[in-house]
Parts: structure tokens; sequence; C-alpha cells
């Protein structure tokens, strides 16, 4: 990516909406009830001449991205790129979105795996309910917060492979890197609706899952997608004073281009029922389309952020699809009544079959191109030829749904 386009999406996340192209392109989907477009907002004071101070209004801008599975083309990739005598380094795996996450009050991740302890194997552990079991290296959770995550959400499918105690270990590793998290718990107490505060705005952030591969485990120790708990939930996040509410929801039918007729009855059921800032989905290893439901801003799926699919003997996730993945970037601003509009766009991520390195893809694109076999070091250097020609690869493919967010 070039100086020039990590300067633009910068100033873009901190003063407006980012279009689906990352680069400041316009919104998507535009605002609760009103124009797209949007004012210019602050967090600081304004005054009129010859008048008392008058407070700006409030804003915050939160990305999220998709499905992060440790598999082994990743525990490979982290490997190489790890310093003698450390297992493990994922960093440049995430480094080109780096300037994307860091410019954001908050940066979301999922987190779809259990993540094992310090220095534990981790890998394959056995078959399931129709999936293999997965634990990821602890090393993963550093590197998603040096990469600029601030939280994550942790309901999947994959949460209770290995039991609870890699529910237990999972929260430690987040902890140890400074990551919040939510979906799963150590304790009852812990499962509890919380809010916090972010670029002065109060935020509830939930997650909950609709499948799991193994019998989940105690209704406190991951959260479990039901209409009537997800709602309560919500309503106690109000309660608590949160000013915008953001659902994650991981969902179980696969490679699927559209929601389900299930899901979307849920998120109707759910947003007709409370007032929902924002829901973003995961699980289908695919991007699925954007749109607006009972006035709340939907990403059906945000496809994958990082896996070991899309190449060959992996069966049905040789599927080219699942390189591709979607960052939402919600932007909410202070109306004058005090509640917020959500301003919704997204920047295209594709993970290349060869590094494993996700790239922003268009900005990724108007950088300079450098000489196959040259070594290709994303926002340093550029792409070469070879990687170039497969982000164009994702782009095209991936041109439907775009167009569909804006």
């Amino acid at each position: 990516m070039s100086t020039v386009a990590v300067a633009a999406l910068v100033a873009a996340l901190a003063a407006g909406p980012v279009g689906a192209d990352g680069r400041g392109a316009g919104s998507v989907g535009g605002s609760v009830g009103e124009p797209g477009a949007g004012s210019q907002v602050g967090s600081g004071v304004g005054s009129v001449s010859g008048s008392a101070p008058v407070a700006e209004p409030r804003s915050l801008t939160v990305v999220a991205t998709g499905d992060i599975m440790v598999e082994t083309p990743i525990k490979m990739a982290g490997a190489e790129f790890a310093a003698p005598g450390a297992r493990y380094d994922f960093l440049p795996l995430f480094a080109p979105l780096s300037p994307y996450l860091t410019a954001a009050d908050i940066a979301i991740c999922h987190m779809e795996f259990p993540i094992g302890a310090p220095g534990q194997d981790a890998g394959k552990y056995g078959y399931g309910d129709g999936a293999y079991k997965w634990l990821a290296p602890y090393e993963i959770a550093d590197a998603a917060r040096r990469a600029g995550y601030t939280r994550c959400s942790t309901a999947s499918n994959h949460s209770n492979d290995i039991g609870e105690g890699a529910i237990d270990s999972t929260l430690d590793a987040l902890d140890d890197a400074g990551l919040s998290h939510v979906g799963t718990a150590r304790t009852p107490e812990e499962a509890q609706v919380t809010t916090f505060v972010a670029n002065d705005v109060r935020v509830a952030h939930l997650a909950y899952t609709s499948s799991n591969n193994e019998p989940p485990p105690a209704d406190w120790r991951l959260a479990q997608t039901e209409v009537e708990r997800v709602v309560a939930d919500v309503e106690e996040a109000r309660r608590q004073g949160a000013e915008v509410v953001i659902v994650s929801l991981h969902i179980g039918i696969e490679l699927l281009e559209a929601p389900i007729g299930r899901d979307r009855a849920m998120v109707e059921q759910i947003t007709a029922a409370t007032r929902v800032d924002a829901i973003v989905h995961h699980g289908p290893h695919v991007i699925q389309g954007y749109e607006r439901v009972n006035g709340t801003a939907v990403y059906w799926s945000l496809g994958n952020m990082m896996s070991g699919m899309g190449r060959a003997a992996v069966g049905k996730y040789v599927d080219p699809r699942t390189l591709d993945g979607l960052m939402a970037v919600m932007r909410f601003e202070e109306r004058p009544d005090g509640t917020f509009r959500t301003l919704a766009s997204a920047v295209l991520l594709c993970e290349d079959v060869q590094s494993r390195i996700v790239y922003p893809a268009l900005a990724s694109l108007a950088g300079p191109v450098v000489a196959s076999g040259s070594e290709s070091g994303g926002a340093a250097t550029g792409l070469d030829a070879r990687t170039a020609n497969r982000v164009e690869q994702c782009v095209k493919r991936s041109a439907g749904v775009l167009r569909g967010l804006g």
C-alpha cells in the first residue's frame, strides 16, 4: 500500500465514512433514516462568534473483520517469520492492515479458534461433529494486538473444540495481550453484560454463536444465539447507558452467497424487538451482502480474515472465495437528540494464498508493483506482479458484493 493511500485512509477514518474501496470513496448504505453524506463531526467544543461555546456532536469509528483461523498454512507462515528462538510471529500477516486498525476507535477481531496456553502445542486436535477441532497458538493474540486490534469476539462453533480449559486459556491469552473480549467466559460474573467508553461514547459489544461442533458447555461459558437472550442483553446494555450497541453473530451454514431464511428471520426478530446499531456475521467463510434491517446496519458475512483455506487438499474449502474478506467500517454520529446514526461501509481484504499476508485490496493495487521474485512487503515495498494478480482476482470475485455495498 502506498504512503498516499495509507494517509488517505487514516484521514477518512478520522473524518468520515470510508467507501468499499477503502480510499474514502463515500459511505455505504447511508444512515438510519437520513441521507448518507453526513456532516463533519468532532469531539471538541466549538463556538459561534458572540455566543457561548457549543459542544460538537460526538462520533465513533469501529472496524470489524472476519474469521481468524490459525490453520496449518498460517502456522507455517508464522513460524517462517519468527525470530530465532521464537515459535511464531504472525504480525507480518496483519501488517498491511495496521494503519486501518489503528485509525479506528475500536478494532474488533473474530477469534474463531480457541487459543492455547504459552508453549502449548497448537493445530488439529482430532475430528468433532463434522469438523476438525483446532487450537490456535498463544502467540496469535499478541500479534492481533500489535497489529492494532483492541477487542475480539470469541463465540463460534469452534469455541468448545478442546473443552472448557481452552475457553479459559483463550481469554487468558487475550488478557495477556491487552485485548478485551466477549462471547465466552471463565466465570458467570464475567459473562454478564458490560459496557465501556471509547472516544467519549458508551458502547456495548455482544457476541453469540448459533452453531457448535461439540456439545455446548454451560450457557454462561459460551453465549448461544437465542432471540430472547440477545434482546434481553441489548436492553440490559441500554439500561447501563450504552449509546451504541454492536452485536456479533456466528452462524453455521458455510460458503453461501446470501443468508438463509433462518438467519434472516433471527435478525428481523432481534431488530424488531430492540434497538441495535449494527450487526456483523461470521461463519460462512465467504463474504455476503450488506443491508438495513428495521433500520439496523447488517453485514451478513465478513468472510475470512485469515485462514488456511483456498488451496488444494482442503475439500470444499478449496473455494477461492474463502480468501476474501471484508473489514466493516462503522461510523456512529450523534444526532441532536443524543442517539447515534450509523454510516456503514467496508474495505475489501484479500489473503494471498502463497504468503498468507492479508491485503486491503484496492488500496494495495493502487500502490507500486515490483518485479516478480522480489520480496513483497505490503505497505513497505508494494506487491510483486504475481501477488498483484491474485489480489486482482479477489477483486473480480467480490465485485458483485462490493456493488451492493455502495
